[in-house]
């Protein structure tokens, strides 16, 4: 029979699996990068609560280790935590953009450089240093979520990130944060860690974000256009279909501001339509990641 815990993260783990591959569908169907990341974010955390899970099952740390045991506790803390440590980062950065290669891999080396020190250290001082090393290990892995935090926050509400992916995913780490600090200070104690009701809610609101009707995720404009900041958020918004009147509400200016920025990009683009402007973007060394849609009425 098993115990109410190992009950509560068995429970979360089979509601993460049918989400997992659900998204494995998904990104294959649609060849969609934001899918791909997500993927890879959460095949780490699955990794994560599938090792707590049969932790539990085999007793945790209250048996003599066996080899096992080990391989499950390599899992959970190598593969596991140090996986989402990588992947969670890449994700915000394809959600909330703009993509930036030097950060992903300076957070890549930093992290691989740590598990590294962490398990090599380990390995060659035993237990005097582990104590030590699952704090800096934790204290790592806090920072990294709080950096991914700070990214949804300052820029969730451009107009070039996905909606509603961008407001739900920054809700979600939102919540994730003091969770994550209960698990490092207080669930060793009680036995009860948050994280795997964490990954259960994530599963099942994101990807039934990703398989529902998303506008265009980011809209790639050429480089040689020249456009403004400005001129750039109301050319997403153009090829979002929104009409001028749509434009100015959502950016709190003036429809007359809207059309001198509207002729603006038609002048530099060389399009003389809406219509040619997505046209311009698709052949004219811009592109989008999905197809342009018009917002729902």
């Amino acid at each position: 029979m098993l115990d109410p815990q190992a009950l509560y993260v068995l429970a979360t783990f089979v509601v993460g699996s049918a989400c997992f591959s659900t998204v494995m569908v998904l990104a294959r169907r649609q060849r969609d990068s934001l899918a791909f990341s997500f993927l890879a974010f959460y095949a780490a955390l699955s990794v994560l609560v599938g090792a707590t899970l049969l932790l539990a099952l085999a007793g945790g740390g209250d048996r003599d280790p066996s080899w096992s045991l080990l391989l499950l506790q390599y899992l959970e803390s190598f593969v596991g935590t140090y996986g989402v440590m990588l992947a969670l980062p890449w994700f915000a950065h394809s959600v909330y953009g703009p993509r930036s290669p030097v950060r992903n891999r300076l957070l890549a080396a930093i992290v691989i450089a740590a598990a590294i020190v962490q398990h090599g250290t380990e390995l060659v001082l035993g237990d005097p240093w582990d104590t030590r090393g699952d704090v800096a290990e934790n204290i790592l892995f806090a920072g990294i979520v709080c950096y991914t935090l700070w990214v949804a926050a300052s820029r969730w509400r451009r107009v070039d990130v996905p909606r509603p992916l961008a407001g739900r995913f920054l809700a979600l780490l939102a919540i994730g944060v003091p969770g994550i600090g209960y698990d490092l200070l207080i669930s060793e104690r009680t036995g009860w860690p948050l994280y795997p009701l964490w990954y259960c809610v994530l599963s099942v609101v994101l990807t039934s974000t990703l398989l529902g009707p998303l506008p265009v995720r980011r809209v790639i404009l050429p480089a040689e256009w020249r456009l403004s900041e400005r001129e750039g958020e109301v050319a997403g918004l153009v090829l979002r279909g929104y009409s001028n009147a749509e434009i100015a509400d959502r950016l709190h200016i003036s429809p007359n501001t809207v059309k001198t920025h509207v002729r603006a990009i038609f002048d530099k683009s060389g399009a003389r339509s809406r219509i040619a402007l997505v046209s311009a973007v698709l052949v004219g060394g811009g592109g989008v990641e999905r197809d342009v849609t018009p917002p729902a009425p």
